[in-house]
């Protein structure tokens, strides 16, 4: 089994937030193994599922929440980080929609 993240977010529906999110994972060196992605256009959600591969990813897990935080920051997001190896989540992070 490979050592995976999974990023869960939920966060007002607007353009670039898929741009950023691969964007900030390919900066990370990470290796983008599903995503899924969903538009609520009745409520104005965008909800979104990203796995990738741990391996060659350059931040750590307890650095994760400052170094996403400005992407999550500027589109208002919700999120979870769930690592395949712990069977806790890491929280609920941003704000609440």
């Amino acid at each position: 089994m490979k050592n995976t993240a999974t990023l869960l977010i939920t966060c007002p529906d607007t353009k670039g937030i898929v741009a950023a999110i691969a964007q900030f994972l390919y900066e990370h060196n990470a290796n983008i193994l599903h995503a899924d992605q969903h538009q609520d256009a009745e409520n104005n959600l965008f909800l979104m599922r990203v796995e990738w591969d741990l391996t060659n990813f350059n931040v750590a897990v307890a650095d994760f929440e400052q170094a996403f935080g400005p992407v999550a920051q500027r589109f208002d997001m919700t999120w979870q980080l769930k690592l395949s190896e712990q069977k806790n989540t890491h929280g609920d992070h941003g704000v609440a929609i």
